[in-house]
């Protein structure tokens, strides 16, 4: 089923859409699958954290540097003054991330995600401080991959989603050498799926952080 639009909700020049009233007392993620040069759309995912659901996407050809940082202030959890964290896909933004830097907001950044071979699973790329070794997500061949699991998990057991997601994904398929691409685009889709893959990360690492210095300093900065 697809969400309705709360259309009296406003948010950065009615370029996001928002399908849910904002709780202050709630924690919000914000996901970016950024465009290639001169195709497609700037893709932002709003991830409520505490109702585990999509609340709200963005689509546009526009720089997205200050609608992110809008919708991060936007997402403020009031009990704790958190703003909303961001997941930037930085094989092709890492423009946007350097941004972030140069006005000293990437604390605001989530750290990449790598694949550890010798477990076979994911973790944050931390060094031995939790310090990120590398803000945003970097899309490899494998973490591509465990994200569209992960998002169709989430398409298959969601009640409701955005209508332009569902859009998207019935418009999804597997062309020659198996890669699974949008018919026409797939932006939300894919900032989607970094959404909820980074979530499965962020859950695997609180279950992990007992005795784990490294991990704990980490969930302490975010």
């Amino acid at each position: 089923m697809a969400i309705e639009q709360q259309k009296e909700i406003d948010v950065i020049e009615n370029i996001v859409k928002i399908y849910y009233t904002r709780c202050k007392t709630d924690d919000y993620f914000l996901t970016v699958d950024v465009q290639e040069e001169g195709s497609h759309y700037n893709a932002i995912a709003v991830y409520n954290l505490t109702k585990a659901r999509i609340e709200g996407t963005c689509l546009t050809r526009l720089n997205p540097y200050d609608t992110l940082v809008e919708l991060s202030k936007y997402y403020r959890n009031t009990n704790t003054d958190q703003r909303a964290k961001i997941m930037i896909e930085r094989n092709r933004g890492f423009y946007l991330i350097k941004k972030f830097e140069e006005n000293e907001l990437e604390y605001l950044l989530l750290p990449n995600i790598r694949y550890i071979r010798k477990t076979d699973s994911y973790e944050f790329d931390l060094d031995k401080d939790g310090k990120p070794h590398k803000l945003g997500f970097v899309t490899t061949e494998s973490t591509r991959k465990r994200a569209l699991i992960t998002l169709s998990n989430l398409l298959y057991k969601a009640d409701r989603l955005p209508e332009d997601l569902i859009d998207e994904a019935q418009k999804f398929v597997i062309k020659a050498r198996g890669k699974p691409v949008g018919l026409e685009h797939d932006d939300l889709l894919m900032a989607t799926a970094i959404c909820v893959f980074t979530v499965e990360i962020l859950e695997q690492a609180k279950s992990k952080q007992k005795g784990n210095r490294k991990i704990l300093k980490f969930l302490k900065a975010y």
